[in-house]
């Protein structure tokens, strides 16, 4: 039986050295923490105050109608800095996407919410197809209407009841964040057209605000 034995190879400690450079004086690495501890910190300070991830504030305001049907929401910037609205909500099963209107921007959200009273259908120079970007400054709000018309009722009940938010695509709108959209939702779980007509669905099902907002006109 043969034995196998292992030989130690001679290092030379000078190559070691030049691979691995001795280190740096004090004074530089204490520089280099610094810079990349303050990296750190203008970074969280930016997205925290909607410096460089831009922040919304917002809600529903009004929903339904009889055909076409809408969804209104109240869209605020609560970042210190101008940001850009660049798409909203897509069509949803059975339902298609008529357009959009929209405010001009303004410094506070007009009064009255929660109205499940139907807007009236807008003339066709009023309904905006893409009204984006929409810019808003800080502080500012735009009342963003979608418009909607129904194709099916029965896969608008089918729709997943988790469906709870109005999806925004949104956008710093200068420097060099700029150039990243990220997504903001408005919460829309929740509502309601109790002390409507009789209605097709159970006022109990938890629905999705899609079939809420349709809840009326698929019961004609």
């Amino acid at each position: 039986m043969s034995e196998t034995a292992t030989t130690n190879v001679p290092f030379d400690e000078a190559i070691l050295d030049e691979l691995v450079p001795p280190p740096g004086p004090r004074w530089r690495r204490i520089v280099l923490w610094v810079v990349f501890l303050g990296a750190i910190g203008a970074f969280m300070w930016g997205t925290t105050t909607g410096t460089l991830v831009p922040k919304l504030i917002g809600g529903v305001r009004a929903w339904g109608g009889d055909g076409p049907i809408s969804i209104t929401v109240d869209v605020g910037n609560d970042s210190p800095v101008d940001i850009e609205l660049i798409d909203g909500p897509h069509p949803r099963p059975g339902l298609s996407l008529m357009g959009y209107t929209a405010s001009s921007p303004q410094e506070s959200f007009p009064p009255g919410y929660g109205q499940t009273i139907p807007l009236e259908e807008p003339r066709p120079s009023e309904l905006l197809k893409d009204p984006f970007p929409i810019r808003l400054g800080p502080n500012e709000s735009v009342v963003l209407t979608i418009w909607y018309r129904v194709t099916d009722c029965d896969e608008i009940h089918d729709i997943d009841p988790g469906d709870g938010f109005i999806d925004l695509q949104v956008r710093i709108a200068d420097g060099p964040a700029s150039w990243i959209t990220m997504k903001r939702s408005v919460y829309a779980q929740g509502l309601s057209n109790d002390g409507d007509e009789q209605l097709s669905w159970d006022e109990d099902e938890h629905l999705p605000w899609p079939a809420t907002m349709a809840q009326r006109a698929c019961s004609k």
